[in-house]
């Protein structure tokens, strides 16, 4: 419930997470378009997909909730907590989004040298 205005306010080092505070928070609330490069995102979508695609976008840091099996239903953040087995696909999910970034800077790949010699320049 930030607004750009409220930045000012932040220390120089803090990292900032995109985050919207809804428990839980609709995927198409999720705002990751907002998220800039080398900022983080705090999910609360209890979908395991998010990670992945908030790396996409830019983030370099997650903040998910996840629960133990005994976690009780009553626990406030039990609806965006993810169980055990989810949060191992969200890890998953995310370091391989993460591979899959690169580093940003768009360059002839390893794996594209053999076709080098195909290459067409006009």
């Amino acid at each position: 419930m930030q607004e750009a205005q409220d930045d000012a306010t932040l220390p120089k080092e803090a990292i900032y997470l995109h985050c919207v505070s809804a428990y839980p928070c609709p995927l198409e609330e999720a705002g990751l378009g907002a998220i800039e490069p080398h900022e983080g995102y705090s999910d609360h979508t209890r979908c395991v997909h998010t990670g992945g695609w908030a790396v996409a976008s830019g983030a370099d840091y997650l903040e998910v909730h996840y629960r133990l099996d005994a976690t009780s239903p009553a626990c406030p953040d039990y609806p965006v907590a993810l169980s055990p087995a989810q949060l191992g696909q969200y890890v998953l999910l995310a370091r391989t989004a993460f591979q899959a970034r690169g580093s940003g800077e768009k360059q002839i790949q390893e794996s594209e040298r053999i076709n080098m010699k195909h290459r067409v320049i006009t």
